[in-house]
């Protein structure tokens, strides 16, 4: 870290904590979950966040890859500058201008990949979890006699500010569903380990041209203790495609 000029990393739970503690703290590992999201569990959100304006928040350029997934790393924040053989696994730098921070609104880590847009939290479909469907490149395909019922996709399960956000989701139908069998959408807040449903509606079939489902939900969420998520159930039925998902913060 003293070499790459490198303030703060990331690394696997295991990893980020233990290694922290025996260099007393003079090498900042904050843990990460498999697919680069900030590890929740036992962990102190000032880590990430800092304590703004006097205390900004830390700017991540390495990461040491044990126990973590490289694709999905890659897919959230890009291609490292540089990879180094260190033991065990590899440690991934990031140049200065692709540096991870922790984004207020979304309460989550970010560089350009995510955050193109200012306020905006766009994924692939790819990138978010999923009960059925099978990868088509960045999106998500579910097809009738191959995939069974389930979310396509659940998640990403932020701890964003309150206010209004707009939900967006690119998509196209590819085939149609029979009558009452729609993909579904839900958003919802799970607060002391309870959903709150938000907004919920169908997709429906229009036609094959690819477009864009939208929806405004407002969140109340000022201790910043609860988590958002935001389903699209395949029902079974028509083949459907999902490309990205969006998260607009569109003030209080």
């Amino acid at each position: 870290m003293e070499q790459e000029h490198i303030e703060a990393g990331f690394a696997d739970y295991w990893y980020a904590n233990l290694i922290t503690w025996f260099a007393q703290d003079r090498v900042p590992l904050r843990s990460i979950s498999s697919n680069g999201t900030i590890f929740h569990w036992l962990n102190n959100i000032y880590w990430y966040s800092g304590s703004p304006p006097a205390d900004p928040a830390p700017r991540f350029r390495m990461i040491y890859m044990a126990r973590l997934e490289p694709d999905q790393i890659r897919l959230r924040y890009g291609q490292p500058a540089k990879i180094i053989p260190t033991p065990f696994a590899d440690t991934w730098i990031y140049p200065e201008d692709k540096a991870i921070v922790y984004n207020s609104i979304y309460g989550e880590l970010s560089n350009d990949p995510i955050y193109a847009v200012p306020n905006e939290y766009h994924v692939p479909a790819t990138m978010l979890p999923s009960q059925t469907g099978a990868h088509d490149g960045t999106s998500l395909v579910a097809e009738a006699g191959r995939d069974r019922e389930g979310a396509m996709i659940y998640g990403p399960y932020l701890r964003p500010a309150s206010g209004r956000y707009l939900i967006r989701i690119e998509y196209a139908w590819l085939a149609a569903p029979e009558h009452g069998r729609a993909v579904t959408y839900e958003a919802l807040l799970w607060k002391n380990g309870r959903p709150i449903t938000l907004d919920r509606s169908e997709i429906p079939y229009r036609n094959r041209t690819p477009g864009s489902f939208t929806r405004e939900v407002r969140i109340s969420n000022d201790d910043r203790d609860a988590l958002f998520e935001v389903r699209v159930f395949y029902r079974g039925s028509g083949d459907f495609r999902i490309d990205s998902l969006g998260i607009i913060y569109s003030g209080r």
